[in-house]
């Protein structure tokens, strides 16, 4: 067992976090300081708009589009979508195809009938929806700590309750820092956030941009299945985004990510399910507000199934079923690794009702920064390092009641330490594990270990 630990995590762990954190960012790779000053994202090139516009209007898909699975309706969708109908009917059996990206409009709902699909052969998402922020709204007098809700600005900002925000550190063009809030109150030249800052900003290079016209209420609900032939081509991506409702669709194969939710306030996903995805299935990244429920997803080729990235706080998932592959059981290529990964400066998400087979790391991993979350009525089987992983500065945290089972290393090679079902890191404070978790079959025989973290690399 150690060998095969130590190939896993000497040859694919490294590339695995990389493709993670650039994968979650989208096809536009990393985001740069004029891409967030003016969310210039690549977006499909589309038709002229008409004149004739449909607002208010609910309107049959097969109106404006062949949808029959035999032509292309790349241009006639995307010119349905401008003229902007408040509500699209997609018939049953309707096949809509797309040789490219489309984008998607703001308050506008799709409801399905039975059995629609869409098959796309597009190199970047399928669908995609990308809010515009302002220019900079002020310079920073006084840092920011985490979790506080004040911002010091040396001018009084132009924006006003209930207006979306977006803090930006720049001082790594490679790593630029966000966090997405709303504002609550302008007090002079402070603004008052309504949620807690989910990381700390300081006075230089900082930047604070205005969502001003977010791609907001977006609805889709009922019976589609979505795919995406492309290898670099995922599903659906949102940015710049707030209330968004996704309810009963189907990712039967793409090569990419499924779904992706970035820099964006209020999402809820419903009954979806991912299958064969080439990364993350259902991915998160600096957002807030979401919810997630009925999420299933089996086959991911890569990364992680469900995905909580980079300063991601007050979310909701249950009733998860999550199925993967250990290390031998893994297909030529594939590098996925925990079921469930809370990674980078995350907070406050709670996870309850799941279930997850097959991990050739952890089940579950809470790491790096990441305060205050919680699993609770768990079945984690089948996973090559253990059931739950904890670490790097991971506070506060909750363990509830589950089982634990099947974990099959002896070792983790990495950090030279015995596996255990449930492993936390000694830089990690106020971790609570309820009395109620059953573990079986945990191969090294320890059921919960504190050990040194890895050091950084």
């Amino acid at each position: 067992m150690l060998a095969l630990a130590s190939r896993y995590l000497s040859r694919i762990q490294a590339a695995r976090i990389m493709n993670r954190r650039q994968a979650i960012i989208g096809g536009a790779g990393c985001l740069t300081a004029a891409g967030i000053a003016a969310a210039r994202i690549r977006v499909p090139a589309t038709p002229s708009q008409r004149s004739d516009k449909l607002t208010g209007q609910t309107v049959n898909l097969r109106d404006y589009c062949a949808a029959d699975g035999q032509h292309v309706d790349t241009y006639d969708y995307q010119a349905l979508l401008n003229r902007q109908p408040s509500t699209i009917i997609y018939p049953d059996n309707a096949i809509l195809t797309l040789d490219r990206s489309v984008r998607l409009a703001s308050n506008q709902a799709h409801i399905f009938g039975s059995n629609v699909r869409i098959e796309a052969n597009a190199k970047d998402y399928a669908l995609l929806a990308t809010g515009l922020t302002g220019q900079n709204l002020g310079k920073l007098v006084q840092p920011i700590t985490r979790y506080a809700q004040t911002i010091r600005l040396d001018a009084v900002p132009d924006v006003g309750p209930g207006d979306i925000i977006v803090l930006t550190d720049l001082r790594d063009p490679a790593a630029i820092r966000t966090d997405i809030n709303i504002v609550h109150s302008i007090q002079g030249s402070s603004i008052f956030t309504r949620y807690p800052i989910g990381r700390a900003f300081v006075t230089d290079q900082f930047r604070i941009y205005h969502v001003y016209d977010p791609a907001q209420n977006i609805t889709f609900r009922g019976d589609l299945t979505a795919i995406n032939n492309h290898p670099s081509g995922g599903i659906m991506r949102f940015v710049y985004a707030s209330n968004v409702e996704i309810e009963g669709i189907t990712i039967s194969d793409c090569g990419y990510i499924g779904m992706s939710f970035e820099n964006s306030i209020g999402g809820k996903f419903d009954k979806i399910k991912i299958h064969s995805s080439g990364a993350s299935g259902l991915g998160f990244r600096t957002s807030k507000l979401i919810k997630v429920n009925d999420f299933i997803a089996q086959g991911i080729r890569s990364d992680e199934a469900l995905t909580f990235y980079d300063n991601v706080s007050h979310a909701y998932a249950s009733k998860l079923d999550i199925r993967q592959y250990t290390f031998k059981e893994r297909n030529k290529g594939e590098t996925a690794g925990n079921n469930i990964l809370i990674d980078m400066e995350c907070s406050n998400i709670n996870i309850e009702k799941v279930k997850c087979v097959g991990s050739s790391t952890y089940n579950v991993m809470i790491h790096n920064n990441c305060d205050n979350c919680s699993i609770n009525e768990f079945d984690l089987r089948r996973s090559n390092l253990g059931g739950i992983r904890i670490s790097k500065n991971s506070n506060g945290n909750n363990i509830g009641q589950g089982l634990i089972s099947d974990v099959l290393d002896m070792k983790d090679a990495e950090a030279n330490k015995n596996v255990s079902g449930i492993s936390i890191g000694k830089s990690c404070s106020g971790t609570v594990i309820s009395k109620s978790i059953n573990f079986e079959r945990i191969a090294a025989g320890n059921r919960i270990i504190r050990w040194q973290d890895v050091p950084a690399r």
